[in-house]
């Protein structure tokens, strides 16, 4: 009697191994089209901290990220409210931009990273702006 070939273990072989490629592949893409955290050498502003004491933190440097809720234009400095989320609630950030720093067209309800530096009073001042 003639023996007959399976085929059913190279269909699924192939199955197998077309599902990896693809799998490989949207990992890939994924790596490669994440972008890197915006001034991520900078550490990230506790603003429990610059509300309790904002004071005590002049001078240092910080990144913070958050959506613009509101923004004010006043003499040689813009303001902008941001909303910044920390440990599941959202808190109101004020932070006072130059009007020479380079920066985005800056829109409500759009969300930002800033470096700043808290001036004096405990005010963030921005030292540069990315659009997330």
């Amino acid at each position: 009697m003639s023996r007959r070939a399976s085929k059913g273990s190279n269909q699924s072989a192939l199955i197998i191994i077309s599902l990896l490629v693809i799998a490989l592949f949207a990992v890939g893409v994924t790596f490669l089209t994440k972008k890197k955290a915006a001034y991520s050498s900078l550490p990230s502003l506790l603003v429990r901290d610059l509300m309790e004491n904002g004071n005590s933190l002049r001078g240092n440097k910080y990144q913070v990220e958050g959506k613009i809720e509101e923004r004010w234009v006043k003499n040689a400095y813009e303001g902008l409210h941001l909303s910044v989320k920390e440990g599941g609630r959202s808190y109101p950030v004020f932070i006072k931009i130059p009007q020479d720093l380079e920066r985005p067209n800056i829109e409500r309800e759009k969300r930002y990273s800033f470096s700043i530096e808290i001036g004096s009073g405990g005010i963030p001042l921005a030292t540069g702006i990315q659009r997330l």
